[in-house]
């Protein structure tokens, strides 16, 4: 009994500095910054396994959120393809009218 308190207190205690430390956007800075130089690169290698971690966590944590994400970005994508519109230039001339603000 007094292990399992000792334990869950312990777990609150790591739980509660990691959650001030925020060591989830700052590993995924690191990555971001060593995801670079091939793969003879250990700095890369380790960038891969934070960037799958991270891909697990949000997945399992906040699937409808990552889901949402896929879905914007996908729109994104095809909104780019979609060519512009037509630009309308409107000429000035001295007696053109223009709205004051």
């Amino acid at each position: 009994m007094t292990a399992a308190l000792v334990a869950t207190g312990a777990a609150l205690a790591v739980g509660y500095v990691a959650g001030r430390y925020g060591p989830g956007p700052r590993l995924l800075s690191w990555a971001e910054a060593h995801a670079r130089g091939g793969w003879r690169n250990p700095a890369n290698w380790a960038a891969q396994v934070i960037f799958a971690v991270a891909l697990a966590w949000m997945w399992t944590v906040h699937p409808r959120r990552t889901l949402n994400n896929v879905r914007s970005w996908r729109e994104a994508e095809r909104r780019a393809a979609e060519p512009a519109p037509q630009l309308r230039i409107r000429r000035i001339d001295p007696n053109t009218e223009e709205p004051t603000p």
